[in-house]
This record gives C-alpha cells, sequence and structure tokens, in this order.
C-alpha cells in the first residue's frame, strides 16, 4: 500500500518536473527575442542583415537573431510610394528603420504616429552628397558609399544592442572584404572601355558613373516620373548626335512603352539597369551591382 502511494507521488512529481522543464525552455526561447529591424528599399535590407545577422555567412532571410523587413515591395516606385495599414503593421515591434532621406523616401517619417518606439535612422553620414540644383539621394548606387552605410548601420545597431557590438564588427568587416572584392571585379570589367558616355532615362546614376569613370552626358526626365517637354527632348537630341550616343539605359519603373518609344525616336538601342533590385539575379546588393555592371559592360561594348 505504502509503495504503490510513494510511486504515485513519485509519477506525479516526474510529470510536474518534466513540465516545469519545458516551461522554462520555453521561456529562455521567448526572451531570446530576434532584433527586428527595417529598411525602406531593398539595398538598405541588404546591408542591414549582413552586419545584424548572426549566420556566418552573412546574408540568410529571416535568419539567425535578426528579422529584417523591406518596406518598398520589388519593382515599385519609391517616388509615389504611399504606406499602406498593412505595411505599417508588418512594421510592429521593429527597433528602427534604415532609409535614404533627402527627398527619396521621406513617406517613411509618417510611420512615426503609429510606432513611436520605432526609430528611422537616415544612413547618408560620411558620404559626400552630389548636387544638381538638390542633393543627389542616390548615393547607394556606389560600393564607395555602400562601405559607409555599412558602417553606419554597424555603429546603429551596436548603440541599439550594444552586447552585440563584437558581432556587428566582425560582420561589417566581412562584408566590406565582399564590397571590395564586387568593387574589383567591376573595375575589371570596365577596364577595357573605349566607349564611357551614356544617356540615362532617369537622373540616377551619377555616383555610380563617377566610381567607374562613366560619364552621364544626359537624361530624359528632368525629375522621377515627369515628362520631358519639347524643349528638354530638342536638347537631348543635340547631345546625342554631338556625342555620338548610342544607347539609351531605362529602369524597371519606367514605362517599357514610353522608354521603347523615346529610343526609337532617337535611334538607340535601349537597355535596362535597375537601381532597386530583390528579384531576379539581384537578390542582394552585391549581385544587383555586378548585373548592372555587366549591362553597362555590354552596352556600350556594342555601343
Amino acid at each position: 500500500m505504502h509503495a504503490r502511494r510513494a510511486k504515485r507521488i513519485f509519477s506525479i512529481f516526474f510529470v510536474f518536473a518534466i513540465v516545469a522543464l519545458y516551461f522554462s525552455g520555453n521561456v529562455k526561447a521567448e526572451d531570446k527575442t530576434s532584433l527586428k529591424i527595417a529598411a525602406t528599399i531593398f539595398p538598405l535590407a541588404d546591408i542591414a542583415q549582413h552586419i545584424a545577422s548572426s549566420e556566418p555567412m552573412g546574408f540568410k532571410p529571416g535568419g539567425g537573431e535578426a528579422i529584417v523587413v523591406t518596406i518598398l515591395p520589388a519593382g515599385a516606385n519609391p517616388h509615389t510610394f504611399e504606406l499602406a495599414p498593412q505595411a505599417v503593421k508588418e512594421l510592429e515591434g521593429a527597433r528602427v528603420i534604415f532609409m535614404i532621406g533627402h527627398g527619396f523616401d521621406d513617406w517613411v517619417k509618417a510611420i512615426g504616429e503609429s510606432l513611436p518606439k520605432t526609430k528611422t535612422f537616415t544612413v547618408d553620414s560620411g558620404i559626400n552628397l552630389l548636387k544638381s540644383g538638390a542633393e543627389d539621394p542616390h548615393y547607394w548606387l556606389s560600393i564607395a558609399n555602400a562601405k559607409i552605410i555599412a558602417k553606419n548601420i554597424a555603429q546603429a545597431l551596436s548603440e541599439l544592442e550594444p552586447e552585440k557590438k563584437d558581432q556587428f564588427q566582425s560582420n561589417l568587416d566581412r562584408y566590406i572584404r565582399q564590397l571590395d572584392e564586387t568593387d574589383r571585379s567591376i573595375r575589371k570589367m570596365f577596364s577595357g572601355l573605349s566607349a564611357r558616355k551614356i544617356i540615362t532615362f532617369h537622373d540616377g546614376w551619377r555616383y555610380f558613373a563617377n566610381d567607374y569613370g562613366l560619364e552621364v552626358v544626359g537624361t530624359v526626365e528632368s525629375s522621377q516620373g515627369s515628362e520631358p517637354t519639347a524643349k528638354r527632348l530638342a536638347h537631348l537630341g543635340d547631345v546625342i548626335r554631338e556625342q555620338k550616343i548610342k544607347i539609351l539605359f531605362s529602369e524597371p519603373a519606367v514605362s517599357k512603352t514610353v522608354a521603347e518609344s523615346v529610343a526609337k525616336d532617337f535611334h538607340l538601342r535601349l537597355y535596362e539597369l535597375d537601381p532597386m533590385g530583390g528579384f531576379g539575379n539581384r537578390k542582394s546588393f552585391l549581385a544587383l551591382m555586378l548585373a548592372n555592371a555587366h549591362t553597362v559592360r555590354e552596352a556600350l561594348s556594342h555601343g
């Protein structure tokens, strides 16, 4: 009798011990919350993922201890984008949103009303901004600037989670080596080019051009999404004839019909550069830069 009672008490104690261990493990797992951050555009999100991730090989979507949310959908136009309620909901719990600033993605500042605990952080500190009237916000399209952006992100994350500062620094060191390797590959690609003058649909490629000895001699649009005037097109025609330009570089956000029409009017071959990436063979910032470099080399080699 006493033996059965002792056995029953032991069984109950054993069950309670197992349950306690289970919940103890779950509490520890929940306490080890992921660092959730966001970025307005894919290139920034990818750079941030490399710096924040605990994965030894860098980028892994949703991997490691970092959750990185990209606000702008692939293929969307950042100049006309508006935050939807669903996008705001996906940002709940984000500690910081990395942004470009200078009129490019200022729409994200409206998030402050809904998520007052989420900070916005412009990644431009230390970058020499080009000016043509207003400051040119397309500074991420330069690997030299991307290295500065990565350092700024690492600094911001270290301030958020100082206990992970060494991890962020290690990730930064590794990523800068990858950026340097990509830069060398692009320079090698362009080393034999004789034609280096280009015309783009949108004025967003001067940082890229400056890095690699190219010259943007004209653009179709005076600003993103604005229809070119007859006077502007006439001047562009003069530039094309004088500079013997044979190529026009468009972008995914530009209407293909409009781009083809302009190219036909000026007897230009049409190629597409992508400033945003996030899909196809441009699923990382490094892949994006290499893909654009390949396009430029192919176009100018046949120009």
